[in-house]
């Protein structure tokens, strides 16, 4: 009988259940559990691990390159017989170094006198540390290239907002300006008179950009410095020797690769495999979406025809040839250009479609390329003339597509244009550059060409692959077939196969599940079928903003309305709050009957939330689906749709009409207000095209598996179908079919609970649930109830629901503290976790790093940013003086290093203070002058406002920048710079023994984890590890390790959390959480630990002591982990 794997996969869990069919509908349970790992994305930024692990990466790579430079110098210096290496690297040491002013050096000594090696080399390394500006980024080169076309006004840029690469070339352009007031034979030279002038005010570049070195000027300076210096006598090289020592000097100092893009990384067509995937910006890419569009057009009691094709192309046409941007053709264009009635709908919709209860008109078909033609109207009007114009626009597309920087381009659009006898304009070419947009679309240039015409005939996307001799149904029988492949590590034989996957984040979860799939495979042996489903974490971060931000504001509109009418029903809660929400949007009427529904009828329960398409034939409880009506008039419904069941009473379409006229329902609701059949309500959009999965994490997993799983069946191996995605709600749906109430929510068990539902869902049991569903339409939900019973899946002889409830009533049969529970084969057994060995970055090349010169940490901050933080101008109306004056106390004053040490008659901080009291003033002022409800005195309010919190700080004829913030509760270490904090880098712990058979615990992090991997006198313990900690009189403290600090006096505190529930603090039982964090518990009495190791199912494989444990703590550990029965256990 078939074997069957479910798996729920997210983020941050893979809950899966193996199931092996005894008959239909009929299942014993193989096993049934979850694996956790950490979230892959920061908790702060957002950003995934890998993205932070490369970015600090190219730090490190950054001030490598730096080091490298500085060599490069001294080997050079050395090679010339000038000084020795080891000479440079004293000089180099930024503790030893005699020589401090390099700037007096480079500027004035270099001039004037013969310097020693040692003080050649100082300046050569000073340039080499700081070589001057020159940006790769592409952002930047076409400034420099508009710049150096002269397709810039200088003094109209000057007056743009002032973003940071404005800053950038206005310090440029201020440097300049510098040097025709003061002159000088180099850069270094007029820094020099400029800073000792007061024009500048030091050597060293502010956060305000104050001045900006080209590297072409640093390259200027080592040629003249050393022809100086050979002048003087101090290099004693022959002038050959000389030329050729500047010209390595500037190789080693300001040489700089420039980017180039990787043809390899580019999508390959989906059917011609040879050929690149043509760039989604693209003429012929608008064209792709046109011809297509036309070619599935469907319109009500009207046949479309090539010639209704060949008009709206004409249409399109007529506007691209007037030079204005076509972003898209709407319906109500459609409708113009073919003369459409009003009853002929496109699709079957609406022209408009309301959006946050305003009306938009609903786009036909979008376009990208098109969208920009205003921006470089004569060149795409002198292409449209030429005879070979779709071939031009292709070669266009594909110079765009490959290259990196604008002057690439530029030179291979004009070679282009020029070949095929266009005139150009380097403002437009540039332009074309600056507007186009990265990603492909799996199609070809020739694919599409070769499609055009047949789209134009009217065959549809399918038909044209027919014609063209392809078929989309991939053969995956080509591939080999191993659980070896069932990874995407480095040198895995997918990414070898296609193009390398750049989503670090979705690549790591990815390659992870596939690993568990193996693995459990090896256990099992290989499973018939496998089946997917991805919840919401598990989309991109931006989607889920967006669904997390739609639901905070349904929470707040329901909150609104129970404050609206908390007077008048004390006891209102949410579920009623829906009902009036719904009751206002529907104007108090029912909508089936027409009849007016009073506030009351909803308090007594004679009205109710009911479910347009009844949840037995589907229906979900969401929005679109839901509605308030008399109880009596919904049992006349029964399990009807409403379409059908009023099909011919013209009022109830015409009220349905009113309401979505006025926007008060979305189109999604009144389309299963109006259908007459289930073919015709709302459904989920779940495939997509190409690979068809609900996400890219599921897509991924789901292409892996078809193409190199070894199902046991040869049909299987070749077609794929072994692999099935499930829409992340049919989990929901099927729990409402099934009577499914889900307890565990609360508990990482509900994760296994899921992959319990979803192993069920066979494609059998979906297909025959499909048909009842059809051949019982109408039947009341009591008839439908008794049909379900022969459909329910059975585990063991217990319906689904009732297999639920047991294994949740074991999960948590031994109580929320501890670490195990017991599962459906009577063995005990925990929820594993992924120990990840890897650093999150890199603490020594952080960003942020701490003075250590203090009794606390302490950080340099920008005083007007602190200002900027206080939210000052977006509070202004509701902020009074004494709740600013309490904000400003708690954010900055207290966190002020002068009023930590007293000291505040310094004037510095009385000019912060005086700041302050402006700012309170000003709120104090314009409050009584009523400024929120007056617009031209709330304008110059915030100007006020804007003015103190931007302006700078005075103090004593200075601008004051810094001040010396307080950080003392920062959780840091100690490197050679300052100190770092240290939550991100935190890899375990590791334990040695000390007196007194007391323990010794060691934070492992990045710093120190080489050295302490290699002791062999303690044990190394990871984050997430399964640790019990003892003292001599017993347990201290048990669970999965969370984080370690050590405080004030050595006091040592551990957080361990219960891996039975989300390590979110609110989640975690009282014994692991206190305050919104994981509890830290002092272990400074510890004398011994267990360290348990868990295979992925959450057994306990085996164990680790170290240290002196109380007597019978080993047979403690052994009882409640059921260690020792899992050699017993058939099912491990």
């Amino acid at each position: 009988m078939k074997k069957i794997l479910g798996v729920d996969l997210g983020i941050t869990s893979f809950g899966y259940a193996i199931l092996q069919e005894t008959g239909k509908d009929l299942y014993r349970c193989l096993d049934n559990s979850v694996v956790m790992r950490n979230n892959p994305y920061d908790e702060k930024s957002g950003e995934s691990s890998q993205s932070i692990r490369s970015t600090q990466k190219s730090m490190r790579r950054l001030i490598e390159k730096r080091k490298k430079r500085i060599r490069c110098v001294a080997q050079t210096m050395e090679r010339y017989g000038i000084l020795d290496y080891s000479e440079t690297m004293k000089i180099n040491d930024p503790k030893n170094n005699p020589i401090k002013n390099r700037w007096q050096l480079r500027a004035v000594d270099a001039w004037k006198r013969p310097l020693s090696p040692q003080e050649l080399f100082a300046i050569f390394a000073h340039m080499a540390k700081h070589r001057g500006y020159k940006s790769i980024a592409t952002e930047d080169l076409i400034y420099e290239l508009e710049l150096e076309l002269g397709l810039n006004d200088p003094e109209k840029e000057s007056e743009k907002k002032a973003d940071e690469r404005r800053q950038v070339y206005n310090a440029l352009r201020h440097l300049e300006e510098l040097r025709k007031k003061y002159g000088g034979e180099t850069i270094a030279q007029t820094i020099h008179r400029a800073v000792e002038a007061g024009d500048l005010r030091s050597y060293r570049n502010h956060d305000d950009y104050e001045k900006m070195i080209r590297r072409e000027d640093i390259e200027e300076e080592i040629e003249k410095v050393l022809l100086r210096q050979a002048e003087l006598g101090a290099l004693g090289l022959p002038e050959e020797q000389v030329s050729e020592l500047i010209d390595e000097l500037k190789a080693c100092i300001t040489d700089q690769e420039m980017p180039t893009i990787d043809e390899s990384l580019f999508g390959k067509c989906t059917f011609y495999k040879d050929e690149l995937a043509a760039p989604a910006y693209s003429y012929l890419y608008d064209l792709y979406r046109l011809y297509k569009k036309l070619a599935d057009l469907n319109i009500d009691g009207y046949e479309v025809t090539q010639e209704d094709r060949e008009k709206v192309i004409e249409w399109v046409e007529k506007k691209i040839a007037q030079g204005k941007n076509l972003k898209k053709i709407t319906h109500k264009d459609l409708r113009k250009i073919l003369g459409l009635a009003p009853e002929q709908k496109i699709f079957g919709v609406e022209d408009e479609r309301i959006v946050k209860g305003k009306k938009e008109p609903r786009t036909f078909v979008p376009f990208f390329f098109l969208a920009d033609i205003a921006k470089f109207k004569e060149l795409f009007a002198s292409i449209q003339k030429h005879p070979d114009a779709l071939q031009i626009f292709r070669e266009l597309a594909e110079i765009l597509q490959r290259s990196k920087t604008p002057q690439e381009a530029l030179d291979r659009l004009r070679a282009l244009m020029a070949g095929k006898g266009i005139d150009t304009d380097d403002r437009e070419l540039l332009e074309l550059f600056k507007n186009k947009r990265s990603g492909t679309r799996e199609l070809s240039h020739r694919y599409i060409l070769e499609a055009l015409p047949l789209f134009l005939e009217g065959y549809d996307e399918k038909e044209v692959q027919r014609i063209l001799g392809f078929d989309d149904r991939e053969d995956y029988s080509r591939y080999p077939k191993s659980l070896r492949h069932l990874h995407l590590r480095e040198g895995n034989l997918f990414e070898k196969e296609e193009n390398p996957i750049n989503n670090h984040a979705v690549k790591s979860l990815a390659s992870w599940a596939l690993g568990l799939i193996a693995d459990l495979s090896w256990r099992y042996g290989p499973f018939d079928e496998i089946i997917l489903e991805t919840t919401r974490d598990a989309l991109p971060e931006k989607i889920r903003k967006e669904i997390d931000k739609a639901m905070r504001e349904r929470e707040k509109a329901l909150d609104k309305i129970i404050g609206k009418y908390k007077k008048e029903f004390p006891s209102i809660d949410k579920r009623l709050a829906r009902k009036i929400q719904l009751w206002e949007r529907q104007k108090g009427l029912d909508l089936y009957s027409g009849k007016v529904i009073n506030l009351s009828q909803l308090l007594d329960g004679s009205a109710d939330i009911e479910h347009i398409v009844p949840q037995s034939l589907g229906g979900l409880s969401t929005d679109y689906n839901t509605i308030v009506t008399l109880k009596s008039v919904n049992a006349a419904k029964g399990n009807r749709l409403p379409g059908d069941w009023l099909a011919g009473n013209p009022d109830y379409r015409e009220r349905i009409g009113m309401l979505s006229e006025k926007g008060l329902i979305d189109w999604k609701k009144r389309k299963n207000l109006l259908a007459q059949s289930l073919d015709e309500i709302y459904t989920e959009n779940t495939h997509s095209k190409g690979i068809r999965a609900t996400s890219y994490l599921e897509a991924l997993v789901a292409q892996v598996l078809k193409r190199y799983y070894p199902f046991p069946d040869p049909e299987l191996r070749k077609n794929g179908i072994g692999v099935r995605m499930i829409p992340g709600k049919v989990t929901s749906k099927t729990r409402s079919l099934l009577g499914i109430k889900s307890k565990s929510r609360e508990t990482n068990f509900h994760h296994a609970e899921d992959a319990l539902i979803l192993s069920t869902l066979t494609r059998g049991w979906q297909n025959r649930l499909h048909r009842m569903l059809r051949d019982n339409y109408g039947k009341s939900e009591a008839e439908l109830k008794e049909l379900w019973k022969k459909y329910m899946p059975h585990i063991e002889g217990l319906t689904l629901a009732d297999y639920i409830d047991e294994a949740f009533r074991r999960f948590m049969s031994k109580g929320e503290e501890s670490l195990f529970y017991r599962d459906m084969f009577d063995t005990i057994r925990s929820i594993s976790y992924w120990v990840d060995k890897k650093p999150l970055s890199a603490s020594s090349h952080k960003e942020t790093v701490y003075s250590s010169r203090h009794e606390v940490p302490t950080l340099r901050k920008n005083i007007l940013e602190a200002f900027d933080s206080l939210n000052v101008i977006k509070d202004r109306h509701k902020l009074t003086t004494e709740e600013f004056m309490k904000r400003y106390d708690k954010e900055i004053r207290q966190k002020l290093w002068l009023h930590r040490i007293g000291n505040t008659n310094d004037e510095s901080y009385r000019a912060v203070e005086e700041r302050a009291t402006q700012i309170a003033q000003i709120l104090t002022r314009y409050q009584l002058m009523d400024a929120q409800n007056d617009k031209e005195i709330d304008e110059k309010f915030q100007q006020a406002l804007k003015e103190l919190i931007t302006s700078p700080i005075e103090v004593t004829g200075k601008l004051l920048r810094k001040m010396r913030f307080v950080y003392d509760k920062l959780n840091a270490m100690q490197i050679d710079r300052g100190l770092v904090e240290t939550d991100k880098n935190m890899l375990g712990i590791h334990i040695s023994k000390g007196p007194n058979e007391k323990l010794i615990f060691r934070r492992m992090d990045v710093n120190n984890a080489h050295e302490l991997q290699k002791e062999r006198s303690g044990i190394l313990c990871y984050l997430n590890e399964m640790l019990f900690i003892f003292n001599k009189k017993g347990l201290i403290h048990y669970g999965c390790l969370r984080s370690y600090l050590e405080k004030g006096q050595g006091s040592k505190y551990i957080a361990l959390f219960n891996p039975r529930f989300p390590a979110n603090p609110k989640a975690q039982p009282s014994k692991f959480t206190s305050d919104s964090k994981i509890k830290q518990v002092g272990i400074g009495s510890a004398t011994g630990i267990i360290k348990a190791h868990l295979d992925l199912d959450g057994h306990v494989r085996s164990y680790e002591v170290f240290g002196t444990l109380p007597e019978g703590s080993i047979e403690w550990f052994k009882e409640e982990s059921g260690y020792g029965r899992v050699e017993d256990d058939p099912h491990h």
